[in-house]
């Protein structure tokens, strides 16, 4: 199950809540006037030895398919987690 995990920070503790998700981090943040601040990011690296120019015109349609694919993945994950805890709420 993903769970938040909040990192205290001072004046007031929790100010900043994550949930890591392998290459997706999402995360909640409270500035100091209360306002919550909404995060996500996706890191992705990885070795390429095609020439640079290539790596230039071709890295745009990868990193999209990939960001699709993470959050694809993603969407299933948390589908399945909620269906579970509907599962497990009515019986």
């Amino acid at each position: 199950m993903k769970m938040w995990t909040e990192i205290e920070s001072t004046p007031r503790p929790p100010r900043k809540a994550e949930m890591c998700l392998g290459d997706l981090t999402l995360s909640v943040t409270r500035d100091a006037e209360e306002r919550q601040w909404l995060w996500f990011a996706l890191n992705i690296s990885q070795f390429d030895d095609r020439a640079f120019d290539a790596c230039k015109a071709e890295w745009p349609a990868e990193a999209i398919a990939i960001a699709r694919r993470k959050l694809d993945e993603l969407e299933a994950e948390l589908e399945a987690e909620e269906s579970c805890t509907t599962t497990a709420s009515t019986t």
